[in-house]
């Protein structure tokens, strides 16, 4: 599963601020199985740091990820707890031939 969102619109002044509850529906298949694992991304100086994610499947289900850190300026920051973890990109050159 993989969803990526480059760039979420700005409908609310207060999207993104202090105390703010946002929240993003997302459907389709790649939403079952449930997220496993989901990584943020920052660009700006604003020095936002996000509270918690929290996922939900519209049949029941939920993960919850836990970040409270400061996401680094340009990077990337996030949890994967999938079991087993997902293969990386380049697994296919990897290979033992």
């Amino acid at each position: 599963m993989k969803i990526l969102a480059p760039h979420l619109e700005y409908e609310h002044p207060e999207r993104f601020q202090p105390g703010s509850l946002d929240v993003f529906v997302l459907d389709g298949p790649c939403m079952n199985p449930i997220a496993c694992y989901l990584f943020l991304y920052r660009s700006g100086n604003d020095g936002w740091t996000p509270s918690d994610v929290f996922i939900s499947q519209r049949y029941g289900g939920q993960v919850d990820f836990l970040f409270n850190v400061a996401i680094p300026n340009n990077g990337w920051f996030g949890y994967n707890n999938c079991f087993p973890p997902p293969p990386p990109p380049n697994a296919a050159s990897l290979a033992v031939k």
